[in-house]
């Protein structure tokens, strides 16, 4: 489910995160990693498989990443926010 959803999602937040100039751009580094990415899960597995018996600290690790993923999404607004105000006084020290 949350692949399919990221089809959806991902051209709507280069829309709205990146320069026009550089969509194209945006796109094939999303693809080219999400090529890259897969490559390496078979020995990530084999690694918590071998050296600790168990899948446990897999799970802890995507858990992780998936909290840290959260937490940068709710830090988007707020840094957002702050850079339209930098742009602006740099806007409104030019106009000056």
């Amino acid at each position: 489910m949350s692949a399919g959803s990221m089809l959806v999602r991902l051209p709507v937040l280069v829309m709205k995160h990146v320069k026009k100039e550089e969509h194209s751009v945006a796109m094939g580094c999303y693809g080219f990693a999400s090529g890259l990415v897969p490559l390496g899960v078979p020995s990530l597995i084999g690694h918590f498989r071998d050296n600790f018996g168990s899948y446990d600290g897999m799970y802890y690790l995507l858990g992780s990443l998936s909290i840290v993923s959260g937490a940068f999404w709710l830090l988007e607004p707020v840094l957002v926010r702050l850079k339209e105000r930098m742009e602006q006084r740099r806007d409104d020290g030019m106009n000056v």
